[in-house]
């Protein structure tokens, strides 16, 4: 009896060890962002002059990957790149994390959501939908 339940314990174990090591984080970026307020920093505008920022609807332009959080500027370079599919093996430790980006308006505002840590591999697709050209960007991390 203790040798079944032993082995049934042993065997639950490695289902969930062998679910947790297949999981895998899928994260699709929105296509569009809107903007509902911005400031230009009063000390940019010549006198006499004031800002407008629009409250308006902004495009996906690309994804990144990064070694720690984006405002620190350590993009991490893909592994391999063909067609429309960037790869990133993450062999090395990264102490702040890996963190994914949808970027808008060529990098002007960020959607940023960190992996899992125990991520080792991370996929992102990119494709053109019609008819009003818009990026799609999907990241599969593992």
């Amino acid at each position: 009896m203790n040798i079944i339940l032993k082995s049934q314990g042993l065997f639950l174990f490695s289902l969930i060890y062998v679910a947790s090591c297949s999981a895998s984080d899928t994260y699709t970026c929105p296509a569009t962002v809107r903007l509902a307020s911005g400031v230009v920093v009063a000390e940019d505008i010549p006198a006499g002059s004031e800002s407008l920022v629009s409250n308006s609807i902004i495009r996906l332009s690309g994804n990144n990957l990064y070694d720690g959080p984006p405002s620190e500027g350590a993009a991490l370079m893909p592994t391999s790149t063909k067609a429309n599919t960037a790869t990133w093996i993450l062999a090395d430790k990264h102490p702040q994390g890996v963190w994914m980006s949808c970027d808008y308006a060529e990098g002007l505002v960020k959607i940023i959501k960190r992996t899992a840590d125990s991520v080792t591999t991370c996929v992102a697709t990119t494709k053109i939908t019609k008819p009003q050209n818009t990026l799609e960007s999907t990241f599969v991390c593992k």
